[in-house]
């Protein structure tokens, strides 16, 4: 697999919460993800359409002490809650941006599935991300 872009992101405050998103088809992409500065928790969900339910896998800590990163396949949606001030991220991507084609998850449901991290009344979520969609309108394509 080739990568074609290398995004970066910084977010300021910790309690930030991204969207789980993904890309549809026909841009849809595989990410890798490393964090260069802080913390953050990475969750990744299951868009198969043989899949009997959306599977949560929370793949815990991505920090600059424990170096670990996470390759994302392009049937997966991921988000994440910062839980760093100042927290600093990677992300290659293995095709351009087609912004008709993002879909992303309602930012509670990755709150509430992965609780403990922020509380709802402290997440920070950005104009884009309190606009998407409910669990049972994201689309299952592959």
């Amino acid at each position: 697999m080739g990568f074609v872009q290398d995004p970066r992101s910084l977010a300021k405050q910790a309690n930030a919460v991204h969207n789980l998103h993904s890309r549809m088809l026909p841009h849809a992409c595989s990410k890798s993800v490393n964090v260069t500065w802080g913390r953050i928790l990475d969750v990744i969900v299951n868009l198969f359409k043989c899949a009997s339910s959306f599977d949560w896998d929370i793949t815990g800590d991505l920090n600059t002490r424990n170096v670990a990163g996470l390759l994302i396949s392009e049937s997966f949606a991921h988000g994440c809650v910062i839980l760093e001030d100042e927290t600093k991220a990677s992300y290659k991507t293995s095709d351009f941006i087609a912004r008709y084609c993002d879909q992303g998850l309602v930012w509670f449901y990755l709150v509430f599935n992965i609780g403990r991290s922020v509380l709802p009344d402290d997440a920070l979520v950005s104009e884009k991300d309190g606009a998407s969609r409910q669990l049972n309108k994201l689309q299952r394509v592959f």
